[in-house]
């Protein structure tokens, strides 16, 4: 019985000896990843459950690369109209974005609630802000300047406070605008090219249209700078 007893203690003994072992191996390990964060741990069971945590921690942004991250658009208009939306999405598609496959778009139609939706499309973190109109480009603007925002739709952008001038916007904004000052030197100058004599040129507008002004007064600058005559 002697004998026996001395046989298992020495192998208890032994086991105790591979666990230290294998402690010390994980501290080392540890220290290496983080010394300056390690503080000695007596317990073997704690010790090994903190090294596999680390190990996870340190596997897990390798594979989160490997999943692709698919961007998110937001799209945002006073209200929502098939036609663009169809123009849209045939517009990614002809990019090679499919949407819910390799893009997703966040759709906000929101009339006076633009501002209220656009704040809820920098909260979800949208990689890209789509702004259909003046009134949603500018909720887009209030909301964030550091998203990017493609504006269509909109009158001049300069007057209205989107971007610097058409050349160089600046900022976070740029897109498609339909009137500017130097739209309006630049259709003067090509009448001019067609018709060298041109001394009077007819402006033909609806009163009722907002905007209309606008527009009036941009052609009667550039006019006067090209000395034409302007009709309305």
């Amino acid at each position: 019985m002697t004998e026996v007893g001395g046989q298992i203690s020495e192998v208890r003994n032994q086991k105790a000896g591979n666990g230290r072992r294998k402690a010390e191996c994980a501290v080392r390990l540890l220290r290496g990843f983080c010394p300056s964060v390690f503080k000695p741990i007596t317990d073997f069971r704690l010790l090994i459950s903190g090294l596999c945590a680390l190990l996870f921690a340190l596997g897990y942004p390798a594979q989160a690369q490997e999943t692709k991250k698919i961007p998110r658009i937001g799209y945002l208009s006073q209200a929502r109209s098939e036609s663009r939306v169809k123009a849209f999405r045939r517009g990614l598609r002809e990019l090679g974005y499919v949407e819910g496959q390799n893009i997703l778009v966040e759709w906000r139609h929101g009339g006076k609630n633009t501002r209220k939706l656009a704040d809820e499309l920098v909260r979800a973190n949208v990689n890209l802000i789509v702004a259909r109109g003046t009134r949603a480009t500018r909720a887009a603007q209030k909301a964030t300047s550091t998203i990017p925002i493609v504006m269509s739709g909109v009158g001049n952008a300069v007057s209205r406070g989107f971007v610097v001038s058409l050349a160089k916007p600046g900022g976070n904004i740029t897109g498609l605008t339909t009137r500017s000052p130097d739209l309006a030197d630049k259709r003067l100058e090509l009448l001019m090219e067609l018709k060298p004599n041109l001394s009077r040129v007819a402006l033909l507008r609806n009163p009722s249209r907002r905007g209309t002004e606008e527009h009036l007064e941009e052609a009667k600058t550039a006019s006067e700078k090209a000395g034409l005559k302007l009709l309305s």
